[in-house]
């Protein structure tokens, strides 16, 4: 998935990071998208994305955008405390670590409203055959 990934441009980001991004402009502000240019989410996901309805809260999930994102401690990059705005994206949010471990820190908004579920371990050609 990886390579495919590659195969596509990808622009330097804020932190150090590199970014890919697949979805409507969008306008956090204002609150408004531009879907001109949209044709949907690149083809190397759409495996990713029918596994996802097999978990408990995903069933009926549609992702409305995907951003991939290299961050790489030799450019310094890091992911900053912050909150996702939830009117584009609604209340769940899915993310997926393909190259290393990874620990996120996260808090509800209010008392009981974070549910995490974290997937089964895969091996990790799993998704070779199936792209």
């Amino acid at each position: 998935m990886v390579r495919l990934m590659d195969c596509d441009p990808w622009k330097l980001s804020q932190s150090g990071r590199k970014k890919q991004d697949y979805g409507p402009k969008v306008n956090f502000r204002k609150q408004k998208l531009k879907m001109a240019g949209f044709q949907g989410l690149p083809g190397f996901s759409q495996k990713v994305v029918q596994r996802m309805g097999l978990y408990p809260g995903l069933e009926d999930f549609q992702p409305v955008e995907q951003c991939n994102l290299d961050y790489s401690p030799e450019r310094g990059s890091a992911i900053d405390p912050h909150l996702d705005d939830a009117w584009l994206w609604g209340e769940r949010l899915v993310s997926l670590n393909l190259l290393s471990a990874t620990v996120v820190s996260m808090s509800p908004e209010a008392p009981g409203s974070l549910l995490l579920c974290s997937a089964p371990s895969v091996r990790p050609d799993a998704f070779e055959d199936s792209l």
